[in-house]
């Protein structure tokens, strides 16, 4: 992407450069393992916490049944509508928690399919599909 997060541990804030442009911010929110969601216009921090970067706001706290110290595997599906942390899923519009699903194993990715009623997931026992109820 075109920015890069950086902290230094048990920092109280965080600092997100922005290479093409040459500047940095900083953010006051701990260090901890984060991610960039949704084309790098938010950071995912380990403790659910979803960041704007652009206002800097808490956009969201996302449930996880249980803190993370180091974020588990995310991915997301459906051009971006969907995002599996761990083997939770939850809506990337409004950041509900739709479904845990019980995979007996981390989702390593996923896949939603054209008509939006089927989930097919990878995970490190093979392929798993799953039905989408409206």
């Amino acid at each position: 992407g075109e920015k890069i997060a950086a902290c230094y541990s048990d920092a109280k804030t965080f600092n997100l450069t922005f290479i093409n442009e040459s500047y940095t911010q900083s953010f006051p929110y701990s260090c901890q393992d984060m991610a960039f969601l949704l084309g790098d216009a938010y950071i995912l921090l380990a403790d659910g916490t979803v960041i704007d970067l652009e206002t800097k706001e808490i956009s969201a706290t996302l449930a996880f049944t249980s803190p993370y110290p180091v974020l588990p595997n995310i991915s997301t599906a459906a051009d971006n509508t969907l995002l599996i942390v761990g083997n939770q899923v939850y809506d990337l519009a409004t950041f509900d928690l739709l479904v845990q699903l019980d995979t007996g194993s981390e989702i390593q990715g996923a896949s939603l399919s054209a008509d939006g009623l089927t989930l097919t997931v990878l995970t490190d026992l093979g392929l798993e599909t799953w039905q989408v109820l409206d």
